[in-house]
């Protein structure tokens, strides 16, 4: 009986963890808004700007300060990346022990609580970079060193 019930939590911890991976959002940056940057340099990583605010914002950004930019948003989604690769791991790890003792449960609900705000900020970060990535490569830019890191 211990062995199903282990079973059945480690499915739901994987169906969790599938979940939160999932497709990327359909929200073009709707929410609350931050004003649009000043224009003069690299954009700083923002999750929360509006596509179109992105978007005026790099429309005449030459190749170099583009990568110099996506390069930043690249290194905060990958750390995001890495925390929430972080985060399943330790969910992973202690679903067999959650059956059996209830702090280690609580502990895992906590790990649980984390991950979906931290998915939501991944995919808001990458969409955005993916806007900056595509201005480079529409520039006949070097995006070789510019692969994000997926969740799963």
């Amino acid at each position: 009986m211990q062995t199903r019930k282990v079973i059945t939590l480690l499915t739901m911890v994987t169906a969790l963890a599938l979940g939160l991976a999932g497709c990327g959002s359909d929200d073009s940056g709707g929410g609350t808004q931050t004003p649009p940057p000043d224009t003069s340099g690299s954009i700083a990583v923002n999750e929360t700007i509006a596509i179109s605010d992105l978007q005026a914002h790099i429309a005449n950004m030459d190749t170099e300060t583009l990568r110099t930019s996506a390069l930043e948003w690249k290194s905060a989604i990958d750390g995001k990346v890495a925390e929430f690769t972080e985060l399943t791991q330790q969910v992973a790890a202690k679903t067999a022990q959650a059956l059996l003792d209830e702090d280690v449960k609580k502990e895992v609900e906590a790990i649980n609580a984390k991950m979906g705000p931290l998915k939501d900020s991944i995919i808001a970060l990458t969409e955005r970079f993916n806007i900056i990535h595509e201005k480079i490569v529409a520039q006949g830019g070097d995006v070789s060193d510019l692969e994000i890191k997926k969740i799963i």
